[in-house]
């Protein structure tokens, strides 16, 4: 799936022409280049930008100018809820299902489920501090809220469905 990288489109008649789903902005594509470090091989990357593709042809379109603007967070949530789905695809699993229940900033969330993993969990908790490391160069962290905005449509397109495992707080809770 081929895609141009483009300037928003600009408004020339009252309702203003129809954005593209398949044309990213240079802001998208800004958005992407972040993503490099989750993405770490060419058919991971190819992925994160068909599934982005695909998601931009299934929004509204109040939601695909939201992804098209630099002055929105939308595109950097979006992007990097799928580039961990797809890099470290086990915190991705648990970041999901957390994402949901907290009330907590995602750099915390992630610090909370590092420190709640057990002996058992050594895949999980690697990925999570892979995870924290590579946030910690992101600047800045959409919120929380931009990210639950996206869940539903990363759930959609997962490989790695977030029943698949359980959560970190229940795989801990002393029975």
């Amino acid at each position: 799936m081929a895609v141009a990288v483009t300037d928003p489109p600009e408004a020339t008649d009252e309702q203003g022409p129809e954005p593209s789903p398949l044309t990213f902005t240079d802001h998208e594509a800004g958005m992407m280049k972040e993503a490099v470090p989750f993405v770490t091989t060419p058919r991971a990357a190819k992925r994160l930008v068909n599934v982005y593709a695909l998601i931009r042809m299934q929004v509204e379109e109040a939601d695909l100018i939201s992804l098209m603007s630099p002055q929105s967070s939308s595109a950097k949530a979006l992007v990097m809820l799928l580039a961990i789905d797809i890099g470290l695809p086990r915190a991705a699993q648990v970041l999901r299902q957390e994402m949901r229940r907290s009330p907590h900033p995602v750099r915390e969330l992630v610090d909370d489920v590092i420190a709640k993993c057990g002996n058992h969990q050594n895949e999980v908790r690697q990925q999570m501090q892979t995870l924290g490391e590579l946030l910690a160069n992101i600047q800045p962290v959409p919120d929380l809220e931009q990210f639950r905005r996206w869940l539903p449509y990363v759930d959609r397109f997962s490989f790695h469905k977030p029943e698949a495992l359980k959560t970190i707080l229940e795989a801990t809770v002393p029975v």
